[in-house]
């Protein structure tokens, strides 16, 4: 029986953001699922994991206005060392795949809750986040603070150009035998591939680089998802493959 926990983002001409975390699977399965108010879906990202362990939980959403894709982050306050008490910031290119755009510390004391992001007419970004004392009681000493990030400070392009905002190069795709990955900002440290069901078919280890290739001339031909990990453990790219 599967089972669904599902919040919802309403924005201003509106698309409405999804999250779809389905247990039916071996192995847990997690989907961003993005639709215009009409119900017709815009874009899918699919996590596998489960996505809250070990890259952090998906915390907030928005669809970038006048481009491709959305801006996504994600926060890890509950997550084993290294990479906890971080957030980051990812952008999606609209066909499903999702590249890191900015890695941020976080105080340790305070558990950032209830994120919410708003593109200003500029393109910078607002930043609402109510932080609350770790392993306090809830409520007593929270504090909200609303921050402002340029485009630049969070990686992504200008406005003119937005091929630059995804560092991570996946090719040739599709691919029959060996697969290249590539960030100029982020080193990849391990590759897994899963089907589209959440089964891992491939976890390759490799000394930290910018660059890795990975052979995966025995998988069957299809659609496959591969994720990349940084040396820290954090998430540096998702998105789908074509085996041929």
């Amino acid at each position: 029986m599967k089972q669904f926990g599902i919040t919802n983002y309403f924005q201003k001409n509106a698309n409405i953001y999804i999250r779809d975390f389905d247990t039916s699977y071996k192995e847990n399965r997690e989907d961003l699922i993005i639709l215009d108010k009409d119900g017709k879906l815009v874009e899918e990202i699919i996590f596998t994991g489960p996505w809250s362990d070990p890259f952090g939980k998906f915390s907030g959403a928005i669809k970038l206005k006048d481009e491709p894709g959305m801006l996504v982050l994600i926060e890890s306050n509950n997550n084993p060392a290294p990479n906890r008490d971080r957030i980051y910031f990812y952008k999606t290119d609209g066909e499903g795949n999702m590249s890191l755009l900015k890695e941020i510390k976080v105080n340790t004391d305070y558990v950032p809750l209830l994120n919410y992001l708003l593109e200003l007419e500029n393109g910078d970004i607002l930043w609402n986040a109510l932080f609350r004392v770790r392993g306090g009681p809830s409520f007593i000493d929270d504090r909200t603070i609303t921050s402002r990030w340029s485009r630049e400070s969070l990686g992504l392009s200008s406005s003119a150009d937005h091929e630059k905002d995804n560092g991570m190069k996946v090719y040739p795709n599709p691919v029959k035998s060996t697969l290249l990955m590539s960030n100029p900002d982020f080193e990849i440290n391990r590759i897994q591939v899963f089907d589209l069901e959440g089964k891992k078919h491939m976890d390759v280890n490799f000394s930290p680089s910018n660059q890795q290739t990975v052979e995966i001339s025995g998988l069957s031909p299809g659609m496959y998802l591969v994720q990349a990990i940084g040396k820290q453990g954090q998430l540096i790219y998702t998105g789908k493959i074509i085996k041929e």
